[in-house]
């Protein structure tokens, strides 16, 4: 099985997107921030040697340096017998000086942790490390996620948040009772109304964002696709570690904050998180500044309609009688000009405020409510 880090899988999703044609070359060239010529040896070796290529040629080679087993026995022999009380400094310095055994001092701290055999100093404070570079330009790729949680109150929410890749910028986020395809638009429909359309959504396999089986039926990855979003998915938790950091963190200080203002509603938390917390105490210690400072927001078309994009559609085949069959109701349609468009396909679209609409051919079509199934009858819920 072939182990990947969490920047080689990002590179390895977006040269399959390349190949696949759902990103140009220079989009990649962006998000990998490689050279024209980079991009083309990594796809030349793509072609050779397939997902294996993404592996530095290194891996899983046995170093020129590695010690012998029989010097790690000894070692483990001498520590747990004579040296148990040792630290690591110590133990290493009498190894040199008293057994005359010459062990490189980081291995040989590897070896005594793998003894259960460490005798621990005061705990410091490590320091930060990347496991990728961030990209470039804000806006490039924001990744995306939700959090249940006892974020405030004594039941448990869910947080809905987006991280910017480039600056750590939370362009959206909000509390919701459940993390579902609709709360899922919403997010993301806030963020182009306010910022404009980003280029990448990074996310988990989970069935709303079209991962897995569902990937032609999900609605958020429609919806992503109609405004130019390409939606690239991450196949362990550690690969959108960005993400995943952003709510240890507010795990650690939003909650704290928002139990000493006795916020105990949605509505004092939402208020709170994006009026306050976002914009103060989490932008003033947590926000970077990007590499170029042009962003890679796009500005929305004045003829795109965000309503009839975020919203879920559906689709029927309509009878011979001119009818559709939905939600357990059954409908009678009004063809234009009495032209019989009998087998041809219906578009249903679902809004947030439970409304919905027929369209044909990108037009709205007049329906009249000819059946109502039993969900709609009085007596249904009582049996």
């Amino acid at each position: 099985m072939l182990m990947l880090r969490a920047s080689e899988q990002l590179k390895l999703d977006i040269l399959m997107k390349v190949l696949s044609g759902q990103l140009s070359r220079s989009q990649a060239q962006k998000l990998l921030n490689v050279s024209k010529s980079t991009m083309k040896r990594y796809l030349k070796k793509y072609h050779a040697k397939g997902a294996q290529s993404i592996k530095h040629g290194n891996s899983y080679r046995k170093p020129k340096h590695t010690y012998e087993v029989d010097l790690k026995n000894q070692v483990k022999d001498l520590l747990v017998r004579k040296y148990f009380d040792f630290n690591v400094t110590h133990f290493h310095e009498k190894l040199l000086s008293e057994e005359n055994l010459k062990v490189g001092r980081e291995t040989l701290r590897k070896w005594c942790h793998e003894f259960h055999m460490v005798k621990r100093a005061k705990r410091r404070r490590g320091k930060a490390r990347m496991y990728r570079d961030r990209l470039p330009q804000e806006g490039l790729m924001l990744q995306m996620d939700g959090s249940h949680h006892k974020w405030f109150g004594e039941k448990k929410s869910v947080l809905i948040a987006t991280i910017d890749d480039a600056t750590n910028k939370i362009p959206y986020a909000e509390f919701f009772s459940s993390e579902d395809t609709m709360n899922c638009m919403k997010v993301i429909r806030k963020i182009v109304e306010r910022h404009g359309v980003f280029q990448v959504l990074y996310t988990d396999r989970a069935g709303i964002f079209g991962g897995g089986k569902r990937q032609s039926f999900a609605q958020l990855k429609r919806a992503c696709e109609e405004l130019g979003i390409q939606v690239v998915y991450a196949h362990s938790p550690q690969a959108k570690g960005r993400i995943e950091r952003l709510f240890q963190t507010l795990q650690d200080r939003l909650i704290v904050e928002m139990r000493i203002r006795n916020i105990t509603t949605f509505d004092q938390a939402n208020h709170y998180l994006q009026n306050e917390f976002l914009s103060g105490i989490y932008a003033d210690r947590f926000v970077v500044p990007a590499q170029q400072s042009e962003s890679a927001y796009q500005r929305l078309l004045t003829s795109t309609v965000l309503s009839e994009i975020f919203c879920l559609k559906d689709y029927r085949r309509i009878y011979n009688d001119h009818t559709i069959s939905f939600d357990a109701n059954t409908y009678q349609l009004q063809p234009r000009d009495g032209i019989s468009i009998a087998g041809h396909e219906v578009e249903i679209r679902q809004y947030p405020t439970r409304a919905w609409k027929i369209f044909y051919r990108g037009e709205e079509m007049p329906r009249s409510i000819i059946k109502k199934g039993l969900k709609a009858l009085p007596w249904y819920a009582e049996s």
